[in-house]
């Protein structure tokens, strides 16, 4: 931040085009400074732009690696839902699958701040035109990254549906067979004390399909 300048302070006779002095004046008003401190702290905000440039690409960096990592985890448990076989590992699935999507919402936090920023930069460094193609450029990667995340969190939700309801089939198929088991066990306790009524029952009626199937082959 520059020393804030005085009646001693040099002075600089400056040529605005048209327009630019009543944006100056709304900027001044809405920061509660003088039009001549709004004008200097742009001017020392423009020095800071090579430190500014340099960290900002150091946090693209870094957002690609985190991305990259994440994409690796989502690859991975994606995986892990292909071979889903209990509900409790589906259950840990999907808390797993609550997580990731919370760093995916923190980082894309973060890469729409780091958008602001960028627009603030523009706006204010108008100046430096060869910077303008390079920060859309990076923008642009930015978006394609988070169209790939939006692509696989569809992928992993198509998954997770299909073992469900594969899971909620095998449960059905589970309280049948037990249905069928506890009424054959029942017959087979009454005809060992001599009442044969259920075992019969069922022996006709499990026979019964196949005997249909005979009349159809005739």
């Amino acid at each position: 931040m520059a020393a804030k300048p005085g009646r001693g302070s040099d002075q600089f006779m400056l040529r605005l085009p048209d327009g630019m002095r009543e944006r100056i004046r709304k900027a001044a008003e809405d920061a509660g400074r003088s039009m001549n401190a709004e004008i200097v702290d742009r001017l020392d905000d423009s020095f800071s732009w090579p430190s500014i440039r340099d960290a900002l690409s150091q946090e693209r960096a870094y957002l690609e690696r985190t991305v990259e990592s994440l994409r690796s985890e989502l690859e991975q448990a994606k995986e892990n839902l292909a071979n889903v076989d209990s509900r409790k590992e589906r259950a840990l699935l999907i808390l797993e699958r609550e997580r990731l999507e919370l760093e995916i919402a923190s980082q894309k936090e973060t890469q729409e701040y780091i958008d602001r920023r960028l627009a603030e930069l523009l706006e204010t460094s108008k100046d430096i035109k060869d910077q303008r193609s390079f920060l859309e450029k990076m923008r642009k990667e930015l978006l394609g990254l988070a169209a790939e995340r939006l692509a696989l969190e569809n992928d992993r939700d198509a998954i997770i549906s299909e073992q469900t309801a594969l899971i909620d089939r095998l449960r059905e198929t589970n309280r049948d067979t037990m249905r069928v088991l506890v009424f054959v066990k029942n017959a087979l306790e009454d005809a060992s004390k001599g009442d044969s009524t259920k075992l019969n029952k069922f022996i006709a009626e499990w026979h019964e399909p196949q005997s249909g199937s005979d009349g159809d082959k005739d």
